[in-house]
């Protein structure tokens, strides 16, 4: 079956808007009132060891909805052989290469597993992403990140999008990455491309310094993995936000969307009537309110 697309969804003005409201409590309850995820049974929202680390200073939320493109990292295999040794991010940039617009990079890591010897335990603390590759996937469209492990470079992520200039030696990499076309004018053009994306969130169970290369590599991209007890197909959707991560199936996002739309005038309703009684306005007991509104709470 044709995968739907962030671009299709985003055509459609009923569509467009459930996804301007959509938080990860929403989709979930969505999921729940579908009869997709079910109390006690299946599940689709991430471990809570998963969290907001960087890139969405200016969004109190830190919300990112769009499409899973999926990788899985392990301890690296084969840290001896040439090939390894002559690229050890190849799994990395193939994965960054095959990133879409709108696209969430969604990454399983080995963190929790437990190896039968330290240097393998150490060996899965690499951290899988940072700040280089937050520019490069901005650069193929992508709107965030959700790791399953650790993340680095926060203050560089948070910086692309802070107002004001560029440092002097960000500025002279910048001179040297444009050559002849080096000017003040083009670099205005590459803030102004970042101050337009606005942010990247990016999510994971923790921050560590250190590097992947000789500890995990990328072993599988674009096929489905498992965090916690969520399978993640390539391509499903994902919103996280404060409150967590949801997984919404590829095959039943317009459903699901529809269904936010109707969950958030309910909301919208209750909270009206419980606002205007704090201000005196009625005295309406919560039985009465909640039954006004169809039961919705």
């Amino acid at each position: 079956m044709k995968k739907i697309t962030c671009q299709e969804l985003l055509k459609d003005k009923r569509m467009r808007f459930a996804i301007s409201i959509i938080n990860s409590a929403y989709a979930s309850d969505s999921l729940d009132k579908l009869g997709i995820q079910k109390p006690g049974g299946d599940r689709y929202y991430l471990p809570m060891e998963i969290h907001y680390l960087a890139g969405a200073e200016t969004d109190l939320q830190h919300r990112v909805f769009g499409a899973a493109h999926t990788a899985a990292f392990r301890i690296v295999r084969n840290p001896d052989s040439p090939s390894y040794q002559a690229n050890p991010y190849e799994g990395e940039i193939a994965f960054i290469r095959t990133l879409k617009p709108g696209d969430v990079a969604v990454i399983d890591t080995p963190i929790d597993d437990e190896f039968p010897n330290a240097e393998e335990n150490e060996k899965k603390c690499g951290g899988v992403w940072g700040g280089l590759l937050t520019a490069l996937s901005l650069s193929y469209g992508a709107v965030g990140a959700v790791i399953n492990g650790p993340t680095r470079d926060t203050h560089q992520i948070n910086s692309y999008f802070r107002h004001g200039s560029f440092d002097a030696r960000s500025l002279r990499s910048l001179e040297m990455a444009l050559g002849k076309k080096a000017s003040k004018i083009n670099i205005k053009k590459i803030r102004t491309a970042l101050l337009k994306a606005g942010k990247f969130p990016v999510y994971g169970t923790g921050t560590l310094p250190t590097d992947s290369a000789f500890r995990t590599e990328a072993f599988s991209v674009g096929e489905s993995i498992k965090i916690g007890n969520v399978i993640i197909h390539d391509q499903d959707f994902i919103v996280a936000d404060n409150d967590g991560q949801v997984v919404i199936p590829n095959e039943v996002v317009r459903e699901v969307l529809a269904k936010v739309i109707e969950i958030d005038a309910g909301d919208k309703d209750v909270w009206a009537d419980a606002l205007t009684r704090l201000a005196g306005f009625h005295h309406d007991s919560i039985d009465e309110i909640v039954a006004r509104h169809g039961g919705h709470l």
